[in-house]
């Protein structure tokens, strides 16, 4: 992260990657193998090309795959359609998560607001979400 001749990028992925990972489901497992295909399907769809480079090594797209995994093995489809949804909306968040880190004059200041961010700001839009869903229920069931 202090290491001044590295890129932001390098210096906010390897800050960010340190950050405790829940547990990955094994790699031979067919439901694994199915989501990753389904997560490389949907880095392509997207044109996320460095995240496709990156995969694996990646702890955000190990998780990705366990969980996806998780949800096709419990009956819940998420495939590629499912997902590119979401990752549509994320890819707006992400920008506005980068735009916000302009602030901070040193390069230091950004990865450590990057990294703050990923720890505080992932809780706030659990939340945002979960209050959104309960709205759209009472809109659209009623209460």
């Amino acid at each position: 992260m202090d290491d001044d001749s590295l890129g932001r990028t390098i210096r906010m992925g390897a800050a960010l990657w340190a950050l405790p990972q829940p547990p990955e489901a094994p790699e031979d497992d067919p439901a694994t193998v199915e989501a990753a295909s389904a997560v490389d399907r949907l880095l392509e769809e997207l044109g996320w090309d460095s995240a496709r480079e990156i995969g694996s090594l990646s702890p955000s797209y190990r998780t990705l795959v366990t969980t996806v995994a998780t949800l096709n093995r419990l009956g819940y489809p998420c495939g590629t359609p499912e997902l590119a949804r979401y990752a549509r909306h994320m890819e707006r968040v992400a920008e506005h998560d980068l735009d916000r880190l302009d602030v901070f004059p040193e390069e230091v200041e950004k990865v450590e607001a990057a990294v703050a961010a990923a720890v505080l700001y992932e809780p706030v839009l659990l939340m945002l979400r979960r209050i959104a869903q309960e709205e759209q229920s009472v809109r659209r069931f009623g209460m």
